[in-house]
């Protein structure tokens, strides 16, 4: 495995400096808050007992068509790569807040429901920043407002990650929605810029996170804004919090300006993939991206 960069740049806050680092990057570190990082805290906490638990106990708790979000057990986790098809990452996902969401039973459960559930209540202000800052890159004056509108409706998934010692490596790739936060006490993410690997910084006191720029916004942006390709290359087993931020389901990611072949590529595919021709949703992209990812395609 060749070595990647370290990169221990210093974490940012305000959205004039993140939106700097996604026009140079893709990918930044934000600086938490006080409350950010005790609710970050606290849902690692929970997260860690849920996943060091009976597999029969979270068995009670899989993902099923009829509901929402879930346990996902190691070895159900699309790799991206079609040399090694499945990942031994094990996934809880919160997709929803409402009743058809799926928890875990038993006192464990409602103590990983409130930490999931307080993490996204403190989270929606970190969330506004970065949506503030996108917004500057799409809408760059009042005119244009609408061009940011489909930001106002992140986020869109939360997932509880494990990461086993053998089997816990995630191929290369983008993440489909908007913006993506990730938070890691264990190194292990890696960030391909200009066809260089940096391997990111933990945060082991939850003081800062990963913010990585995601498909539709490089779509939206005419390419001001480049996903973040990464990858997650590990030696230990580390546990990690994942905070997909998606635009509205129906919004058209056709950018109005700027370099439209990353997203007609991607409507290509997705016509292909759907046979037939539409314009290229963010429900329409998450999709084709997840069920090609199913199919290593």
């Amino acid at each position: 495995m060749a070595t990647a960069d370290a990169d221990d740049a210093a974490p940012c806050r305000s959205s004039s400096a993140v939106a700097a680092a996604l026009r140079t990057t893709g990918y930044c570190y934000l600086q938490l808050s006080s409350t950010e990082q005790c609710a970050t805290a606290k849902l690692f906490d929970a997260a860690a007992a849920f996943h060091d638990a009976d597999e029969g106990w979270k068995a009670l708790a899989q993902h099923r068509p009829t509901k929402r979000g879930g346990w996902y057990k190691a070895g159900e986790e699309p790799t991206y790569d079609q040399s090694d098809p499945v990942s031994g990452v094990e996934d809880f996902s919160v997709v929803s807040t409402g009743d058809d969401q799926i928890w875990p039973e038993g006192e464990r459960g409602d103590v990983l429901r409130d930490a999931a559930l307080s993490y996204l209540d403190v989270a929606d202000a970190a969330g506004q920043i970065v949506r503030d800052a996108l917004g500057s890159v799409l809408a760059p004056t009042k005119k244009r407002r609408r061009r940011a509108e489909p930001l106002e409706a992140t986020p869109s998934m939360l997932r509880l990650l494990r990461y086993p010692v053998a089997g816990g490596d995630l191929s290369a790739h983008s993440d489909f929605e908007c913006f993506t936060f990730v938070h890691q006490r264990v190194a292990g993410l890696e960030v391909e810029v200009d066809g260089v690997w940096r391997r990111l910084a933990a945060a082991p006191d939850d003081t800062f996170c990963v913010l990585l720029a995601g498909d539709a916004v490089e779509y939206m942006s005419g390419g001001a804004v480049r996903a973040a390709r990464h990858r997650v290359r590990s030696s230990t087993s580390r546990d990690s919090i994942v905070l997909f931020h998606a635009a509205a389901d129906d919004a058209v990611l056709e950018p109005r300006a700027g370099d439209r072949a990353a997203y007609d590529a991607a409507r290509r595919a997705a016509d292909e993939h759907f046979g037939s021709a539409a314009p290229l949703t963010q429900r329409r992209h998450v999709r084709c991206r997840v069920e090609r990812a199913e199919k290593n395609k």
